[in-house]
């Protein structure tokens, strides 16, 4: 845990001298907590909300940052608000995140645990 921080704030810091202040690093990205372990999950209901009455949901499918697919959230994983924080900022800057429809939309497991 303590070198994944470091490395964090290490890439946050190159980032900064890069890009300068006006852009946020996007290394930080937030570590989502499993709740239903994928097999179980990916057999689960599914529905779809708007991403920002997602928390505390559990993701429904993956959310991948794309190029180069970086997983976000894998199916049984929970949307906190540091991750709708994260995804809004990825689209807001222009990037492409998989799994989030075009009406703002993500699939969630259909029941909350």
């Amino acid at each position: 845990e303590e070198g994944y921080d470091r490395l964090a704030k290490a890439l946050s810091s190159i980032d900064h001298k890069i890009l300068g202040a006006q852009k946020q690093s996007f290394c930080a990205m937030p570590r989502p907590e499993a709740i239903v372990p994928f097999y179980e999950a990916w057999e689960q209901e599914q529905k779809e909300v708007p991403l920002k009455a997602a928390e505390g949901c559990m993701a429904g499918e993956f959310l991948n940052l794309y190029p180069p697919g970086t997983p976000i959230l894998v199916p049984g994983e929970r949307f906190g608000k540091g991750t709708i924080t994260f995804l809004e900022r990825c689209m807001s800057e222009g990037l492409t995140v998989q799994g989030i429809s075009k009406e703002g939309n993500v699939r969630v497991l259909q029941e909350r645990v």
